[in-house]
């Protein structure tokens, strides 16, 4: 048997093995450079399509399942958005009826205070 790898090993010159272990090195170092992004495509695809439940571990929604869900849940915060906004319009509708009020109450004491010669000097 020794004889038999001696005689194959006979006919490989020292610039193939050289070759040889360069292109696995090589192969090894891009494989260590591209192992980061495949991880990260990965786990972009289990978060795409979801996993199911395993014993012990929750099942995990994909994203077009959170979708749909996060928009059914949006539909009532906007609801609740739009009954604050109607809220918020009452409420400056009434602050402005009282600016008119008192507007209107500054008027008549101006008017009244100039009827009674308030503003003018005291006579001696």
């Amino acid at each position: 048997m020794i004889d038999l790898t001696r005689a194959a090993l006979a006919d490989v010159k020292v610039g193939e093995v050289a070759i040889i272990v360069g292109l696995v090195g090589a192969a090894v170092g891009v494989a260590m450079k591209v192992w980061p992004w495949l991880a990260r495509l990965k786990d972009f695809f289990d978060d795409m399509m979801g996993e199911p439940a395993r014993p012990g571990v929750p099942a995990r929604p994909g994203v077009m399942t959170r979708l749909a869900t996060d928009e059914a849940a949006g539909g009532s915060a906007h609801d609740a958005l739009m009954s604050q906004i109607v809220g918020l319009r009452d409420d400056l509708a009434a602050h402005v009826e009282q600016a008119k009020s008192i507007q209107e109450e500054q008027a008549a004491a101006i008017a009244y205070l100039a009827d009674h010669g308030a503003g003018e000097p005291p006579k001696p």
